[in-house]
């Protein structure tokens, strides 16, 4: 007599059978197409570079008013200052620093398109009892969680590299007589800390929804904690700006001149200024860039506005030792199944 259920097992199956370590990958390949089929992804990818559109449309009037100033001088020599105003704004541009202003703009959406690649890809299993389906299969707890974290951590990391990539392509095919390419070395290491940044991303995201069973809850956990530690750093970067401005109010009053040296002086709210999801990926991408800061749009850089950079090993350290934590969590509520025949 047949049974009325379907054989969903592996043992009748005779096609052809990939080696084993290809089996973290059919799990990662099938989450990736997911997302990239996901229009919202791709909205919200566009969305995070939308820094890097609005300074290449800066420099590109900058350079047509440069042009039609160059022209009103060939012909009554009257725009002179125009055209020095605006070589001097192409030259004060410091390439390196516009990665990390669009990294650091990009933040809050990286965040969602980190809910949305992954708070049901592991609390929705849970709802579904998928793990008795996985675990099952010839696929190990090891394959699971790989599978898993490469399934959330490429989508993510691909959102901040693409606009990113265009942005340093656009640059060196334009800008190579503006000095871009003396800072190309910036676009690798551009992508290094926004590795990292996925990483950390992906980490707690699947770390939180392990411990679940609906997706949504999973990605409110994760947004609440992500929004109260930025709400921690902006109040500590308010308390910053208010502190500089009286030492440079005060330095003015005593006919002094302000030193960018007095920032360095609040190792503490150095610290705390950092002490976030969203900080620690801003430090590490300034350590890595070698940078403290710099005006948006290319605006001449005030001394004192700018927390200076962390300790680059120590920020590393941080974000690897958070992150690890997440996945031991992660990997401790990967159960194994016994199959019983």
């Amino acid at each position: 007599m047949s049974s009325p259920i379907a054989d969903l097992t592996y043992r009748s199956y005779d096609g052809p059978l990939n080696p084993p370590s290809a089996r973290w990958w059919v799990i990662a390949k099938m989450m990736t197409l997911k997302a990239f089929r996901n229009r919202f992804y791709w909205l919200f990818v566009a969305l995070s570079g939308w820094y890097y559109l609005v300074i290449l449309t800066v420099i590109f009037i900058t350079e047509l008013l440069a042009a039609q100033a160059t022209e009103q001088l060939e012909a009554n020599g009257s725009a002179a200052s125009q055209v020095a105003d605006q070589i001097q704004f192409l030259d004060r541009l410091v390439w390196k620093l516009q990665y990390m202003h669009g990294f650091s703009y990009g933040q809050l959406i990286y965040m969602v398109i980190a809910l949305l690649v992954g708070a049901g890809a592991v609390a929705n299993d849970n709802r579904a009892n998928a793990l008795l389906v996985y675990l099952s299969k010839p696929c190990t707890r090891l394959d699971y969680v790989v599978g898993k974290f490469f399934g959330v951590w490429i989508p993510v990391f691909t959102a901040m590299a693409v606009p990113t990539t265009f942005f340093f392509l656009y640059g060196v095919l334009s800008y190579r007589n503006h000095g871009f390419t003396m800072y190309a070395w910036a676009y690798p290491a551009a992508l290094g800390f926004m590795a990292m940044a996925a990483t950390l991303h992906t980490s707690i995201m699947l770390g939180i929804g392990s411990m679940l069973k609906q997706g949504r809850i999973a990605g409110i956990l994760y947004g609440t904690l992500y929004m109260i530690t930025n709400i921690f750093t902006f109040m500590i970067l308010i308390f910053f700006n208010v502190s500089m401005g009286q030492a440079r109010e005060s330095a003015r009053e005593a006919g002094q001149t302000f030193s960018a040296e007095a920032v360095k002086q609040h190792p503490a709210l150095q610290t705390a200024f950092y002490s976030s999801i969203d900080g620690l990926n801003i430090g590490l991408a300034k350590a890595m860039l070698g940078v403290d800061g710099g005006n948006q749009f290319g605006l001449p850089i005030t001394p004192g506005t700018f927390i200076p950079a962390p300790n680059g090993f120590v920020t590393f350290g941080m974000m690897a030792g958070i992150s690890l934590i997440w996945l031991f969590i992660f990997w401790r509520r990967v159960r194994a199944v016994e199959v019983v025949n």
